[in-house]
């Protein structure tokens, strides 16, 4: 009873809807002459994982899609209709969301350990 489909939103609307949703549904037809393997915009997936949605596809995605935190490849539509009655608008299955801090801090980190294994190999210290 909360399924709302529009057609022909401007951007600025379906930028705005996006942010505001739970669950993002991206259902493609399989198109073999399509480099993809379907056909429509494969940025669906993109601009629902990036806003936090739990984002259902019936595609296998990219390896950086498959591994991000509310990816699932729903294989038959009872599936889907499954997760989407688990998912109450909590956050979406996964590990937490990577930061740009988490990953300046697992850089700094790796330059250290670098650094420190050079000292001990060299016994000097590494400017």
């Amino acid at each position: 009873e909360n399924l709302v489909i529009f057609r022909d939103l401007p951007r600025d609307d379906v930028r705005f809807l996006i942010a505001e949703a739970d669950i993002g549904l991206a259902f493609y037809d399989e198109y073999a002459w399509s480099r993809w393997g379907f056909y429509l915009s494969s940025l669906k997936i993109v601009e629902y994982l990036n806003n936090g949605l739990l984002t259902i596809t019936n595609v296998e995605g990219t390896p950086v899609q498959r591994s991000a935190r509310g990816f699932l490849k729903a294989d038959h539509p009872q599936q889907a209709v499954e997760a989407i009655c688990r998912f109450s608008g909590k956050e979406p299955p996964g590990p937490p969301l990577r930061t740009w801090a988490d990953a300046a801090g697992e850089t700094a980190a790796l330059f250290e350990r670098i650094l420190a294994d050079e000292h001990l190999r060299t016994g000097s210290a590494v400017k």
